[in-house]
């Protein structure tokens, strides 16, 4: 009921027992005795019983605006709204913990390769047998690529290293690659009666060409075919564009990389003068050749000395990286940015602290077993021992591993509900091992599955 409203009927209810008192007096003159009172008395009673309404309803409205508010204090508006997964955003279930064997500490050379598919005079034959026509060997035997005293091509040093791709001046992971630069010429002698010796002036070019494309040829003698392209030897080529590390990594000065747009299009140059190749440079007797190949002697008729000055482009990397300057791939052309060992973002608070609570949240890994994670209100450190500064204020599907450092367990596949007390404007990080102890593995890691809700309740 409206406080004006009650105000009235107290007064009136007031003002009617005083009417039913003063019934018994009469307003008389100054000297009409004792049972009756002059107008100045009645005067002033009225003027008391005025002051009297005044201040009763000055307490009526204290009490009243003071039971209002403490009514009003004790109602508490609560709001649950929805935050967005942002480790669903930056790759959800394709995100992998782990610690891949990479050591891209070993600075790659561009090597060359040398293969000449003919120098017999009575046309094309396969120089080594089994070989056909194909014009490379594969450098992983080192028989075929090693100093050129050999005869039969360059060599190169193998290195390891890690691809990135450059985006608004940030490096994103993308491959870790084992293995060199081939600058490859294939050629072919082909003359009838007479001996040559051939001259070959720059066989890859004069500029810079892609991976897989053929070079612009220099100047040649005497030769009857040719080509000449660049092309990358990769025995091992791990793709890391989903991972991010559980462990603690090596942040030295001495990682190599290689910009991706650099490793496609080789820019360094140098060359190798006087290369010597002799055809085919050894007894060939011990090769299945023709018999008009051969004299009776078992030596070969027109053999020949090829003398090349070589041109070759290596990748030009940085030798003085370190995991510090690169991002996770997964994070490419997001708002989002991290090192590689901080964990990944999964949450965003507003401007009110609140409540926080995640559904449907489920670890994986590639076999059964025990998953580790923590929360951290910002990046996680560079550190073997997991350690979140988020204790949840309730959690099912999983327990307490160590207390101290708000690590948590749970089996792998096993549905996770966990609630804390969320501060306003955080990012929250999260992070998970697939066991303590670190151990490299390109097979074993640990992820999130995509689908986890959040919500966050806060007072209004």
């Amino acid at each position: 009921m409206d406080s004006r409203v009650i105000k009235k009927i107290l007064s009136i209810i007031v003002l009617s027992f005083l009417c039913f008192e003063t019934t018994f007096a009469v307003v008389v003159s100054d000297n009409d005795g004792a049972a009756f009172i002059t107008k100045g008395e009645f005067d002033t009673l009225k003027s008391n019983f005025q002051n009297q309404l005044n201040q009763y309803n000055t307490n009526i409205d204290a009490k009243i605006d003071q039971a209002i508010s403490s009514y009003l204090a004790g109602i508490k508006t609560e709001k649950t709204s929805e935050l967005t997964n942002i480790y669903d955003v930056l790759g959800g279930s394709n995100i992998r913990f782990g610690y891949p064997n990479i050591t891209p500490t070993v600075a790659p050379k561009a090597g060359f390769g040398i293969y000449y598919i003919n120098c017999w005079k009575n046309g094309y034959q396969a120089v080594y047998p089994g070989a056909g026509y194909n014009p490379i060997k594969d450098p992983a035997s080192s028989a075929w690529w090693t100093a050129t005293t050999d005869y039969r091509g360059g060599g190169g040093e193998r290195g390891n290293f890690i691809t990135y791709d450059l985006q608004d001046g940030k490096k994103y992971l993308t491959s870790y690659k084992y293995g060199l630069l081939e600058a490859v010429y294939v050629g072919g002698w082909y003359r009838i009666a007479s001996v040559v010796t051939s001259i070959q002036n720059y066989p890859f070019g004069s500029a810079p060409t892609t991976l897989g494309q053929s070079c612009t040829v220099g100047s040649r003698t005497n030769v009857d075919c040719w080509n000449s392209y660049y092309r990358a030897y990769t025995p091992t080529n791990l793709d890391l564009t989903n991972w991010t590390f559980s462990y603690a990594l090596n942040t030295d000065s001495d990682k190599i990389s290689i910009d991706n747009e650099e490793y496609n299009l080789p820019s360094n140059y140098r060359t190798e003068p006087d290369f010597e190749y002799k055809c085919p440079g050894e007894d060939p007797s011990a090769w299945t050749v023709p018999p008009d190949m051969r004299s009776s002697g078992g030596t070969l008729t027109n053999m020949q000395t090829n003398f090349l000055n070589i041109r070759v482009y290596d990748w030009k990397y940085k030798d003085d990286d370190n995991y510090d300057n690169f991002n996770p791939g997964f994070y490419k052309g997001k708002r989002y940015s991290n090192s590689l060992y901080g964990g990944v973002q999964i949450l965003k608070t507003d401007k009110n602290d609140g409540k926080v609570k995640i559904t449907n949240l489920k670890f994986n890994r590639q076999t059964s077993g025990t998953v580790f994670f923590a929360i951290n209100s910002q990046p996680f450190t560079n550190s073997n021992s997991l350690s979140g500064d988020v204790t949840f204020t309730k959690v099912t599907g999983a327990t307490i591993d160590t207390a101290s450092q708000n690590l948590y367990k749970v089996n792998s596949g096993t549905e996770v509900s966990i609630e804390f007390d969320g501060k306003a404007n955080t990012t929250y990080y999260i992070k998970c091992q697939y066991q303590k102890a670190q151990t490299t593995s390109n097979t074993l890691y640990c992820g999130i599955d995509s689908g986890a809700k959040i919500t966050i309740t806060t007072e209004n």
